[in-house]
């Protein structure tokens, strides 16, 4: 930033690809009004350790599922018992997660055409043709 608080343009064109620049110019510069930046806890005015660990790790905990027993049970490979665990998590990287993290701008199933959520490709594309397959491979 120059001493007039905006962005030294021709030093970010230099530094980085136009396009990584202009994102960079995109955003908004401090200004003279403008409240410092601070820290807050947002569970409180006080913070501490065990605070942040009782936050980060005992109350975001999900409720143990059953559904793990059963995939890590089926006479599958163990790279379609992760597909499963993966998508029964929401946990794919399908096309509309990529669109949405700007990965690509296509967030359509190769196959059909039709919006690539984690449902799309375990019920519509995934199942009904391969799932017979992988099952009879497996005994």
């Amino acid at each position: 930033m120059t001493a007039s608080r905006a962005w030294n343009v021709p030093l970010l064109l230099h530094i980085f690809p136009p396009t990584v620049a202009h994102h960079i110019f995109s955003i908004r510069c401090h200004e003279a009004n403008d409240r410092e930046d601070f820290c807050r806890w947002r569970w409180g005015p006080d913070f501490s350790i065990k605070d942040a660990y009782e936050r980060c790790v005992l109350h975001t905990l999900e409720p143990p599922s059953t559904h793990w027993k059963v995939i890590w049970s089926l006479p599958v490979t163990q790279r379609i018992r992760v597909f499963l665990w993966l998508s029964l998590r929401q946990k794919l990287l399908t096309n509309m997660e990529r669109n949405r993290r700007g990965l690509t701008n296509n967030a359509g199933c190769l196959r059909c055409g039709l919006d690539e959520s984690v449902t799309h490709v375990y019920v519509i594309a995934f199942m009904p043709d391969r799932l017979g397959i992988l099952l009879s491979r497996a005994s």
